[in-house]
């Protein structure tokens, strides 16, 4: 359940937008929850929401979630609440998320797992890097919900220990990996009523500094792409800890080309496949170069072929495969 976050960020809604001043001002001005889960005065006898060094959680990198009118977390972009992955997941769903266990997967700063669990969800977001959980739990203490859970793990072995899901969401997670099959697998696990995938895909036109095209064979299945450099082989898990918007394990991701994507989400147990066509003007707060939305459901049970050999890289004729350092 979620509760208005309180007359006393609503005062200084106006005054935010001038910037993070404003904003650290209204969540230091004394943000307290009553017993009856509304919002106190600082002279309340009630425990203090805001975790130790808060404001060092300043300002959010990615999702501007709506604390009070005229408030967010980072002034200016689209709030998840209002992103049209947020409308294409409760449309999928019937018009309704109630009661849905939704599972968000590198939930980062937790915007899209605190606006499904507004929405009457079961949501558990999962994330890697104890700074953005740390964000998204001051989010979630700010607005007092009660529906949203985050846990901090690598994404792979979390998924091999979360129970079914009736939805789960990969926004911007999937192209983060080395082997994204094996992602795709593990999700299907879940037995998911409705798999959103948002990602970048390789095309024709060599973008985001990736390599040139690759062959990568995966239980005998052959796919086409390109490598993205994710970090350095010699970057510390403290190197890697900064870098909120990478990978934390692969150091370089494969992107599939579009096709060989849907053949991941096929060979994987997914059906009845989707692509979304997003509108120029819809809120959709990505880099939209080479990025795809494909909606799918759980299809029934079904026998791979043994595996042949896993994770080999060939070289396309006349084509160099480079990293893109």
């Amino acid at each position: 359940m979620t509760s208005d976050a309180g007359p006393t960020l609503r005062r200084v809604g106006s005054a935010a937008r001038r910037g993070y001043s404003a904003l650290r001002a209204a969540i230091a001005s004394g943000v307290r929850r009553s017993s009856r889960g509304g919002d106190a005065p600082s002279s309340a006898a009630s425990a203090d929401v805001r975790p130790a060094g808060w404001w060092d959680l300043l300002p959010f990198t990615a999702h501007n979630i709506v604390l009070a009118p005229g408030l967010g977390t980072r002034p200016g972009p689209t709030s998840p609440s209002d992103d049209v992955r947020t409308a294409t997941m409760v449309a999928a769903r019937g018009g309704s998320m109630r009661g849905d266990r939704v599972v968000d997967l590198g939930s980062l700063e937790g915007g899209f797992t605190l606006a499904f669990a507004a929405l009457g969800a079961d949501a558990v977001g999962i994330e890697v890097r104890d700074v953005s959980v740390a964000r998204a739990e001051l989010a979630r203490a700010l607005l007092g919900e009660t529906n949203a859970t985050f846990i901090c793990s690598d994404l792979v072995d979390e998924l091999d220990r979360q129970p079914p899901a009736d939805a789960v969401l990969a926004t911007g997670i999937l192209y983060h990996f080395a082997d994204p099959l094996d992602v795709l697998r593990r999700i299907r696990q879940l037995n998911p009523a409705v798999l959103l995938v948002d990602t970048h895909v390789a095309s024709d036109e060599r973008t985001h500094e990736c390599s040139d095209f690759v062959e990568r064979v995966v239980d005998g299945h052959r796919f086409r792409g390109r490598l993205f450099h994710e970090f350095d082989a010699d970057s510390t898990p403290s190197e890697r800890g900064a870098m909120t918007w990478a990978a934390w394990s692969d150091e370089d991701a494969f992107w599939p080309i579009e096709d060989d994507l849907v053949r991941m989400l096929e060979i994987a147990g997914f059906a009845e496949i989707r692509k979304v066509d997003v509108a120029d003007d819809a809120p959709w707060e990505v880099d939209r170069r080479n990025r795809v939305m494909y909606l799918a459901t759980s299809g029934a049970d079904h026998v791979e072929a043994e595996p042949e050999r896993n994770g080999d890289l060939h070289r396309i004729e006349g084509d160099e495969t480079t990293g893109s350092g």
